[in-house]
């Protein structure tokens, strides 16, 4: 048999891509409006559990059609949409009117899933791409790269202005003290706040540790908030993870995260093990120990899974893979995409969008694509 390990079919790979992204989103839209078909999407397709009834979104969780998560289908159908364009511009492999009805699909898929990380991140990668493919000079290059820094920096102050700096830096923590069953017998002001849901954060610093009963890295982290030492005119650690959670729109759902993972230092370093949800999920008393409440961050789902050891590995292998593919083509570009909507999803908890991140691993090896395999 002939070796094509060093050959792939750009063509065919893309169609093959549009046509899968198609066909979700048309049963997904199909099994939404019928219930025979609801039933028997879930029963041949091999569902883990039945397709959206609705066309609409319903609370907390965005339209997914068929797919098991609604995250990781906005990133697939991001990804095809990234991968045809690239694949166009890069491989000058020009799309036909059958293409441009596939990618019209696509996009349909990727607004019903309202992932505006997916669609944010995509755009900003192609931007990049487009820029460094396109203008070979140095000079140009950081002209473009500082008007959009300049641009950037003037709509936070236009749009984002009425809320301050301390709001954003705390916004996080005020969500994991709320989410914390805390049993100190709260003093209330005229207004019934106590100080816990006021976010005095340095009260609750000073209550004893059975009472307050924060977990160890929500305490930890409140601590740090409080007491870490800052640096002139540059933001603390704990208050730019505050910040980028909110523009994010997880402030909540990680505020939950830290106020439930509670490790321990042999915990911390290596983590519960491999899919172990068990001691993080119920190993913490808070007002959130029913249903599942995932940190809806790959990055943290690895951190309870593999340690900070584990996540330490991992990016070290990022960056080494990034490095070696740095002249690749697009592989990074499409590498990068992933990896800015694992920060905020939980999509490496399922095996297609694992599956995925291992397609684009492998993607870079291959350096001389032809245009048909024989």
């Amino acid at each position: 048999m002939r070796n094509t390990t060093s050959e792939i079919n750009i063509e065919l790979m893309r169609r093959n891509f549009l046509i899968s992204g198609s066909l979700i989103y048309l049963i997904g839209v199909l099994s939404a409006s019928n219930k025979l078909v609801n039933f028997f999407s879930l029963y041949f397709l091999g569902l883990n559990k039945f397709g959206m009834n609705s066309l609409e979104s319903i609370e907390g969780n965005t339209w997914r059609g068929i797919a098991p998560s609604a995250e990781g289908m906005g990133e697939f159908f991001g990804f095809v949409m990234l991968f045809s364009l690239m694949t166009y511009f890069y491989f000058k492999k020009k799309l036909n009117y059958f293409d441009f009805f596939l990618l019209f699909l696509n996009i349909l898929g990727l607004l019903r899933t309202n992932n505006f990380a997916a669609i944010s991140s995509m755009a900003l990668v192609l931007i990049i791409f487009l820029i460094n493919s396109y203008i070979k000079s140095r000079n140009f290059k950081v002209i473009i790269y500082s008007t959009f820094l300049v641009l950037g920096v003037a709509l936070y102050f236009l749009f984002l202005r009425e809320f301050s700096f301390q709001f954003l830096s705390s916004i996080m923590y005020f969500e994991g003290v709320q989410a914390s069953e805390i049993y100190f017998k709260f003093m209330e002001n005229e207004f019934g706040l106590n100080d816990a849901e006021k976010g005095n954060y340095q009260f609750l610093l000073e209550i004893p540790k059975e009472q307050r009963n924060l977990s160890t890295s929500l305490n930890f982290l409140i601590d740090r908030y409080t007491y870490g030492g800052n640096i002139k005119f540059l933001p603390h650690y704990t208050s730019l993870l505050s910040l980028v959670s909110y523009f994010i729109n997880r402030s909540q759902k990680w505020g939950v995260f830290f106020a439930k993972y509670n490790p321990n230092i042999e915990e911390f370093l290596f983590g519960y093990g491999p899919q172990q949800i068990t001691d993080y999920y119920f190993g913490h008393a808070t007002k959130y120990n029913f249903g599942l409440e995932l940190p809806h961050s790959s990055l943290f789902n690895y951190l309870i899974f593999f340690g900070i050891f584990g996540i330490i590995i991992l990016f070290f292998f990022a960056i080494k893979f990034l490095v070696t593919n740095y002249k690749n083509g697009i592989t990074n570009y499409l590498f990068a995409y992933l990896l800015l909507n694992f920060l905020k999803s939980d999509a490496l908890l399922y095996v297609p969008n694992f599956i995925l991140l291992i397609f684009v691993l492998n993607f870079g090896k291959y350096n001389n694509p032809v245009e048909k395999i024989d």
